[in-house]
């Protein structure tokens, strides 16, 4: 309720109040205690509701007690009868607004407290709540006509129950549909008002068109005539139901709620009158027990209708809006697919081109259906030309489940013979209907550029190592003629050393350089491989490490490229085994598991570790952390470019308890691998006795760059 102040409310509260006191005590028979009509109980009630704190509700009650005092010394005889009575009421009002709260107000927040009133939900608490303190208070009232000289009937409980029920239901419900202040009803009316374009002014405050509403009010006036003034005596007040039932089904419930409560105070005047069907009820009790039926039920159909038809706009508002907004995303969607460059497709289970960009039409040619046993049907070949698998299709993988990213495939062009390097990434769509989405962009310009850049690095290598092998060849000469000499050429056996010492550093740095550009253009065909194998083929060459420096019993299967995996795997076993403190010796354990679909290798070593802050920074080609070890800053930087290529990482962290450096190796999973089954986020069960071992042998890993 909007209010200047708390003061002018409540003067307005109790001048509301005073006035319904006296309305519905013209109502009353002469030969009855109890009225036909006692708005009272619902501005009591809604008084309670409106009321925030416990001081204000006690003074509500105060000025309730003290003006049903005042007025029942007209209608009882005695102090005790008139005080019984004022205090039933102040107990029925009480009452009332307390089973309210705990009903349907209990979760209600203080910018809308009456906003839970306002539902199908919320009518039906009024009229329990209304009901249950009614005839609560029903003996109170019996008592008080009794202590007034009267004599008791169970018609006055029951004529007592009634009348305060429909009351409290009128009035209460009218006020929260016309007074609710609460923002979020508001707010829906608004957007069930903005639905209706059409009406404005009086139109959009009613809910309904003005003319409506001017025939409304006309067949409402017509039909309380034909009723109770010109046909009393014929049973046609079911005239009125339909009259309600219509300002229920067609206009706003704050509308519907104000014409059926003057029509049912048109109703109890006419019958407090003696005039209308209900006044041929000889018993006064009985006669405003029905009379009060009567308009409860009317008032209670077209606030259902009208609360119904409500909830129905503003859902349908709802949908109107999420049609709007889906419609918007998907002309934003279409914008965005149709100015990409790139070619987009999405394919359903048998190859039908269920969404496709311009791009992808013209790769393509226009076919709405994609042989998925014969791509090259379409011109797509693997980059080397020759015919893609059909069981290593992307289309396959991808409707396993399989999400590929930036594999490279060869697209000739029909007519043309255009041909063009594509990276194709692809993955699954969920939804009950199997598809996948491809995205292929053309690397033609890259693919050149790097095969370009290989084949300089290979010119560059062999150039390079051309003159390099022949001072080897020299350096290996003057050696052996310097042995001959024995202790007179010491001095020159030095110098020689020192020239061997730099042809080999030469050659490794070459190699690196070779293996780099190599890393960054080779193409990956991923696999089924055996972890524990590739480790050993790691060590077959190492036969200078002891018992129990590396230990590995993974029983994992990775899927990965296996060539390239061996790379990555001896790069790190490598730095491993050399970046240690003098004097210590090197313990590298190497541990596996799967986890949320990703396979993670650890390599875990005793070492001198990475400096902090800097386990990022060692990653980058020709980063060198420490001094005095052999190395060309390219290793990790390699590993590093693998693990992208296999759309996984590399990490660098410190090792467990302080100690060394733990590399973290993620790649996807490549799904159900040969071997025993492995639960998410459980260490990998080893496929041969979990015990450390060593592999006899060495194998030189390719650049040494995990410090430096």
């Amino acid at each position: 309720m909007r209010r200047d102040s708390p003061h002018v409310a409540f003067a307005t509260w109790t001048g509301a109040f005073v006035l319904a006191a006296v309305v519905g005590l013209y109502t009353k028979p002469a030969d009855s205690a109890i009225a036909l009509f006692w708005p009272a109980a619902g501005v009591a009630v809604s008084w309670l509701l409106a009321s925030r704190t416990a001081p204000a509700r006690a003074g509500v009650l105060l000025v309730v007690a003290s003006v049903l005092v005042v007025q029942a010394t007209v209608v009882y005889d005695g102090v005790a009868a008139v005080l019984l009575a004022a205090a039933t009421h102040v107990v029925l009002a009480g009452g009332c607004a307390a089973l309210l709260h705990r009903l349907a107000l209990s979760e209600a927040g203080p910018e809308d407290p009456w906003g839970p009133l306002r539902s199908a939900h919320g009518l039906m608490a009024v009229i329990v709540s209304a009901a249950a303190a009614s005839l609560g208070t029903s003996p109170l009232i019996a008592a008080a006509v009794v202590a007034s000289g009267g004599v008791w009937s169970w018609e006055t409980p029951l004529a007592w129950t009634g009348r305060n029920a429909v009351a409290v239901v009128l009035v209460t419900v009218t006020v929260v549909a016309v007074c609710s202040d609460g923002r979020s009803t508001l707010a829906a009316r608004d957007r069930v008002r903005a639905a209706r374009p059409s009406r404005s002014g009086l139109g959009a405050r009613v809910g309904g068109s003005v003319p409506e509403l001017g025939l409304l009010l006309l067949a409402t006036a017509t039909a309380l005539v034909v009723v109770f003034q010109v046909a009393p005596g014929l049973p046609l007040v079911f005239v009125l139901v339909a009259v309600v039932a219509w300002a229920g089904a067609r206009f706003a419930v704050e509308t519907a709620a104000l014409h059926v409560l003057a029509t049912s105070m048109a109703v109890i005047a006419a019958t407090a009158l003696g005039v209308g069907p209900f006044a041929e009820v000889t018993d006064p009790l009985m006669r405003a027990l029905v009379a009060q039926l009567f308009v409860g039920l009317c008032f209670c159909l077209a606030l259902t209708l009208a609360l119904g038809e409500e909830r129905h706009e503003r859902l349908a508002t709802r949908l109107r809006a999420s049609e709007a907004e889906a419609r918007a995303q998907a002309d934003l969607l279409a914008t965005v697919t149709a100015s990409m460059t790139d070619a987009l497709v999405v394919l359903g289970a048998d190859g039908t081109v269920v969404l496709a960009n311009q791009a992808a039409r013209s790769l393509l040619g226009g076919s709405t259906v994609v042989a998925l046993d014969d791509p090259a049907r379409h011109g797509f070949f693997l980059p080397d030309g020759t015919p893609i698998p059909t069981e290593d299709g992307l289309h396959s993988r991808a409707l396993r489940g399989e999400t590929v990213a930036g594999e490279l495939v060869q697209h000739v062009a029909a007519g043309s013979g255009e041909r063009r390097f594509l990276s194709v990434g692809a993955a699954p769509l969920p939804g009950t209907q199997a598809s996948a989405v491809f995205l292929l962009r053309d690397v033609t310009r890259e693919q050149m550029h790097l095969r370009q850049v290989q084949g300089f690095a290979g010119m560059v290598a062999h150039d390079l190592k051309s003159p390099l092998a022949a001072l080897t060849g020299w350096h290996q000469m003057l050696d052996e003629e310097l042995d001959a000499l024995g202790a007179p050429a010491a001095t020159a056996a030095g110098m020689n050393d020192r020239i061997g010492s730099s042809t080999r550093r030469m050659a490794r740095l070459i190699d690196d350089l070779l293996g780099y550009a190599r890393a960054q253009a080779a193409e990956h065909h991923p696999e089924p491989v055996d972890l524990d194998a590739v480790v050993g083929e790691v060590l077959a060459d190492r036969p200078d490490l002891g018992p129990g420096a590396v230990s590995c019993a993974t029983g994992a299967v990775l899927h990965a490229d296996p060539v390239q995996l061996r790379q990555v795997m001896a790069n790190l076993v490598g730095n491993a085994l050399k970046y240690v403190a003098p004097g210590t010796t090197p313990r590298v354990r190497i541990s596996a598991r799967t986890t949320h679909g990703w396979d993670e290798v650890v390599v875990d070593d005793n070492g001198v570790g990475i400096p902090a802050g800097q386990h990022e920074a060692v990653f980058d080609p020709f980063v060198r952390m420490h001094t005095g070890y052999e190395g060309t800053g390219l290793g990790l930087a390699i590993c590093r470019t693998v693990a992208d290529k296999h759309g996984g990482s590399l990490t660098a962290r410190t090792g467990p308890e302080g100690v060394g450096t733990r590399m973290v190796l993620r790649l996807p999973s490549g799904g159900p691998a040969a071997g025993p089954a492995v639960g998410p986020g459980t260490e990998r069960p080893s496929a041969r006795p979990a015990s450390d071992r060593v592999v006899p042998g060495a194998l030189r890993p390719v650049g040494s760059a995990e410090h430096g």
